[in-house]
This record gives C-alpha cells, structure tokens and sequence, in this order.
C-alpha cells in the first residue's frame, strides 16, 4: 500500500474476527461518546472507519456526522446507515 488512504480503501484483515471488530468500535463509541457536551450537541467523526456502532454516540447526541476519506469505506457506511 503506498497510504493510509490507499489500505482503508481496500480490502484488509486487521481485526481477528467478527467479535474482535465490534469490541473494538463499542469501545471507541464509548470513549466518543464519553465527550459529548450536551444531548443537542452537533458531532463530526472525521475518519469514522466503519462506525459500526456509531448508533451509541447517536443515542447521546442531537446530530452525528460520520467522514471518512475512503470511497469504500463511505459506500459501508451510507449501506448500512440508510
């Protein structure tokens, strides 16, 4: 891979398996969700990655703003949130 953009782009095996992947981004809403300001609070997650369980930091925001760089990884994203 010649970048960061360029791995998340494409198919990659970073995780052990299904579980070790939600764990991971459950722990990271979490610490996200740890700073929310207040329940009307705007939030952008700029390099959400998958953002598989964003719908935790949602439930303490007014809005959610997921960004990510990477076309294919921005098509998962509007999949799975549509």
């Amino acid at each position: 891979m010649a970048d960061w953009l360029s791995f998340w782009n494409s198919p990659h095996r970073i995780y052990v398996n299904e579980r070790h992947r939600d764990v991971h981004y459950r722990d990271v809403a979490l610490q996200i969700r740890a700073f929310v300001p207040a329940a009307d609070a705007v939030l952008l997650d700029y390099g959400c990655g998958e953002a598989t369980r964003a719908d935790l930091v949602a439930e303490a925001a007014g809005r959610l703003i997921l960004s990510d760089a990477a076309p294919a990884v921005r098509e998962r994203i509007a999949a799975r949130f549509s």
